[in-house]
This record gives structure tokens, sequence and C-alpha cells, in this order.
């Protein structure tokens, strides 16, 4: 930079050179064009664009449509009924189970009864103490080992027969033998030993009227 006092700079105007400007008018000249060119692409873009479909691709599309719905209705069926399937499954065992259950407590209740038949019927008269005193008795006569106390209760099956329902309602009508007698024992031992003189002591007519429930 010069100081103050330093004497002002001449320039010779004939040295000042001026650079060509082709290449900027032509750049100026293309930018000009091509916003001319792209004004029409706009207004082409702008407008609305149609499709035309032939029967036969309406047809198709019409079917795959209809694939895929059947194909999707089919799915949920099958889904459904397996999982019916599987319940179905659970509670059929389910149920066994409880039947095998049932079974075994119904064994099990069963392993400490006898069954008595032929003791005369006392019909309506006889209560259920009256009946467990004659299976006493005639138990007693065949097993001496039998305690007071083994036989626990016994009582008669059916409805007692009574001659006025025969005359009333023959539909009531009940028979004359003698009612079956279901006797509950102390314990399963006792029904053994009772079992095993039915067995062998053919000689007691009383004894023939034993049964296993």
């Amino acid at each position: 930079m010069s100081s103050p006092s330093s004497s002002p700079v001449r320039i010779d105007s004939s040295e000042i050179h001026h650079a060509p400007v082709a290449a900027g008018l032509s750049s100026l000249q293309y930018q000009q064009n091509t916003e001319t060119l792209s004004q029409p692409s706009i207004e082409t873009l702008q407008q609305p664009i149609t499709c035309k479909l032939a029967q036969s691709d309406i047809v198709e599309i019409a079917l795959q449509l209809k694939e895929m719905i059947h194909g999707e209705i089919d799915y949920t069926i099958k889904a459904t009924v397996n999982q019916y399937k599987s319940e179905i499954d659970r509670l059929a065992k389910e149920n066994q189970k409880l039947r095998d259950d049932l079974d075994a407590l119904e064994q099990y209740g069963r392993r400490d009864l006898i069954r008595v038949n032929g003791i005369p019927d006392g019909r309506i008269e006889e209560t259920s103490t009256k009946t467990t005193e004659l299976v006493t008795v005639m138990l007693k006569s065949i097993d001496n080992e039998l305690a007071p106390g083994d036989v626990i209760r016994a009582h008669r099956i059916g409805r007692p027969y009574n001659p006025e329902d025969a005359v009333e309602n023959r539909a009531k009508y009940v028979s004359k033998r003698p009612r079956q007698i279901i006797v509950k024992l102390q314990d399963h031992v006792v029904k053994k030993r009772i079992l095993r003189f039915k067995k062998h002591i053919k000689e007691k007519r009383d004894l023939k009227y034993i049964t296993r429930t």
C-alpha cells in the first residue's frame, strides 16, 4: 500500500484487454432454451393420466381376488376346526379320567359290601334296623368269628310290595319276591371271610343267598 506522500498510479488504457464472452453468452442462451423447452413438459405432467383395462384383465383380477379370499377362508376354518378338535380331545381325556376315577371309587366303596337274596321280606313294616338284625343273625349262623361291629348296616333295595298299590294302579305293582339286601361290613377282611364260608359250607341253606356286589 502506498503512503499518502507517494505519487498517483497511472494506468494506460491501451494495455487493458477485454476477455471474450462467447462462453457466457452460450450458457445464458442454453438456460433460456431449457426454460423454454421445460414449460410444455410441466403442462403435460399436469394432465390427468388414464388407464384402460381389457375385459380379460378384469376377469383375471377377479379370479385372483376370489382365490385369495377362498384361501383366507380355508385357513380360518381349518384353524378354528383344529382348535375345537384339540378342545374336544382334551375334554374326552378329562371325561375318561373322571369315569376311571369314579369307577375306582365305586370299586373301593363296594369292597366292603355284600348282597343277600332270599331273606323273607317284612315289607312296609320292616325298618333298616330290623333288616340289619336279620342279616346279622343269618351271618352269625355261618361265621362264628362274626363280631357285633362287623355288620355296619343293611337295607333292602327297591320299593316294598303293597297290595293296595297293586289294586289301585297296576303300573305300581311290585313283585312279591323278597327284595335284595345290601350289607355294609366293617372291612374287606370280614367280607372275604364270609365269602369263604359261602364257598365251603354247602349245607347251610341261608348261605346261598350271599353274593358279591
